[in-house]
């Protein structure tokens, strides 16, 4: 194919370029570290933690969780299991009938971390701050 107009060339030329300029796209990654368990009582409740630290996995040095509930109770099982060596899950039956969470996520860098708190049947909460910081919710 032969052309001969030097308005064609420039048009075909500026479409390829288009073109691969197009192809080129930037991307960002977006790390987010996710710890969430659940803890199970003997009165039969689930206190569901959901815990999100904005950083890589890698980052993350420790995440203590302390667990109140109703005097009387005890933990019965956690799941998923809090098998990671970073997750520390303490649980106190000292309380007159809430259920209340503090967490403290450590990171090798600050970064925000946010937290979540439901007991179904009971109610939810949710609040964030930066690492190294105790969040505290409390429901009930």
């Amino acid at each position: 194919m032969q052309i001969r107009s030097p308005r064609v060339l420039a048009a075909l030329l500026l479409a390829s370029g288009l073109t691969a300029v197009g192809a080129n796209t930037a991307s960002a990654d977006i790390h987010l570290c996710r710890s969430d368990p659940i803890l199970h009582l003997s009165n039969g409740a689930s206190v569901h933690v959901a815990v999100t630290v904005n950083d890589s996995p890698s980052d993350v040095q420790t995440i203590q969780y302390v667990v109140h509930g109703p005097v009387g109770t005890s933990l019965q099982s956690i799941s998923p299991s809090a098998g990671a060596a970073r997750d520390v899950v303490t649980y106190q039956a000292d309380s007159a009938g809430s259920y209340s969470v503090t967490v403290t996520a450590q990171t090798g860098r600050s970064t925000s971390v946010s937290v979540e708190e439901h007991v179904p049947g009971v109610g939810q909460a949710s609040g964030s701050g930066p690492s190294g910081t105790a969040i505290a919710l409390s429901v009930g």
